[in-house]
């Protein structure tokens, strides 16, 4: 049996009931039909005067697949954590009409890590709260005149995930007055909320972000899309200021600009920024813009590139390097069969390489951003991919050994595994007939 967990305005667990049986069903009943008629505040004061609402084990959690609240449940039990317990925040979201499958996900995550039975509720619990919280903001902006989001579920996840990461509920309020003041939906409030979230869990002040998160809200939600992506480029490539990267990237979604280009890749400004030209202007603004005739210690027949700290001649090393290091037969040595043809990937990846400088020093960031271990942050994620999933792995594929692919297995929800036996990493040219085979059969 699972309780449904007390309103959030009652802030007390609920007596033990004493109803009986059956009569769970009934109380939960007479509040569904009750919610549409009575305020939010007057409701909650009614359910937590009313006896707590048992469910049933053989009854259904609404909006939640049944497959995945069964392999809840068990997962529960294999981790020492009562079933009821590990069910009542998804059962909490359920009745308050929160999506409830993002809660499920949250609780075997926690359980996937083997946190304490006592943290995984609690975790759940805070995040049916934050979607309570997302939901009122929601309908905040919808009652201001902006369009519903097509995805309400979605939109919910996304805007309490913001929450979550330190957004707050006023400077949501102040995203909905921009997006309202350029007509836009519901949708780039959120797109524009998640965005402010994915720069301040990495370390970027709320002061900072805020006017390019109203230049994203006034824009609309495709402009978001990019720009977590640039800030990571543009931290790694030595950008400090997250100020003058926010300040220069609202100025461009204000000027109905592009993004791209945003990013200096080789050091020709102080700051790692490219200037877009404001209006009226015949060239990018050089603000930021190291000035190698005005730049110290530059001698007569000195390179102008060696004055902003590039390597005269290192362009040609990079070019010639890279076309030795990255041989074809690479490609045979990633093959477990030692497949001749997989030589052709290497060869035709870095064939234009000897000729381009650009292209090799791409290869060279790629090279140098790889990342050197396990990404480990990535588990926290995996448990929020309800789409059905296929891990299709190669048994001889010593980068990437098998036990990877059952770590990931036990977080992804809906994921089956199948290995292909005998082949490497370039598991196409090993055995193209099975990998064939196992992709047409998942994607029946």
């Amino acid at each position: 049996m699972v309780e449904r967990m007390p309103c959030c305005a009652s802030g007390r667990n609920p007596a033990p009931s004493t109803s009986s049986p059956g009569s769970g069903h009934h109380v939960r009943t007479t509040l569904h039909h009750l919610r549409s008629a009575l305020p939010g505040l007057a409701l909650a004061v009614l359910a937590a005067l009313l006896p707590a609402a048992p469910l049933a084990a053989d009854e259904r959690i609404p909006g939640l697949d049944p497959a995945l609240a069964q392999q809840l449940s068990e997962r529960a039990r294999q981790r020492g954590m009562d079933p009821a317990a590990a069910l009542a925040p998804v059962a909490e979201a359920a009745w308050r009409g929160l999506p409830a499958a993002p809660v499920a996900n949250k609780i075997l995550e926690g359980l996937a890590k083997g946190a304490a039975p006592e943290r995984v509720a609690a975790v759940g619990g805070a995040l049916v709260e934050r979607l309570g919280e997302a939901s009122r903001l929601l309908g905040a902006a919808e009652q201001a005149g902006l369009r519903a989001a097509p995805d309400r579920a979605a939109a919910l996840s996304d805007l309490a995930g913001a929450l979550q990461d330190g957004v707050r509920p006023e400077a949501v309020d102040a995203l909905v007055a921009a997006a309202r003041e350029a007509r836009q939906g519901s949708e780039s409030v959120v797109a524009a909320a998640r965005v402010l979230g994915e720069l301040m869990r990495r370390g970027v002040q709320d002061a900072a972000v805020r006017p390019l998160g109203a230049s994203l809200a006034r824009r609309g939600a495709g402009a978001a899309a990019q720009v977590t992506a640039l800030f990571d480029a543009w931290r790694a490539e030595g950008g400090r200021d997250a100020g003058r990267f926010a300040a220069e990237a609202a100025g461009r979604l204000d000027r109905g600009q592009s993004l791209d280009g945003l990013v200096d890749w080789f050091a020709e400004t102080d700051d790692r920024l490219h200037r877009a030209p404001a209006a009226g202007e015949s060239a990018p603004g050089a603000a930021g813009r190291a000035d190698p005739a005005k730049a110290k210690d530059t001698g007569p027949g000195e390179r102008a590139d060696a004055a902003r700290g590039a390597v005269p001649g290192f362009d040609r090393v990079l070019m010639r390097g890279a076309k030795r290091a990255m041989r074809p037969q690479l490609g045979v040595e990633l093959s477990a069969r030692r497949v001749p043809a997989a030589s052709d990937v290497v060869r035709h990846a870095f064939a234009d390489v000897a000729g381009n400088a650009n292209l090799a020093r791409s290869w060279a960031l790629l090279a140098r951003r790889w990342p050197s271990g396990a990404r480990r942050e990535l588990l926290d994620l995996y448990p929020r991919i309800a789409a059905p999933t296929l891990l299709l792995w190669a048994d001889e594929d010593e980068r990437h050994p098998l036990a990877a692919a059952e770590e990931a297995l036990d977080l992804l929800p809906n994921a089956q595994l199948r290995i292909v036996p005998r082949t490497g990493y370039l598991m196409a040219y090993d055995d193209p007939v099975v990998v064939a085979r196992e992709i047409a059969a998942f994607c029946r």
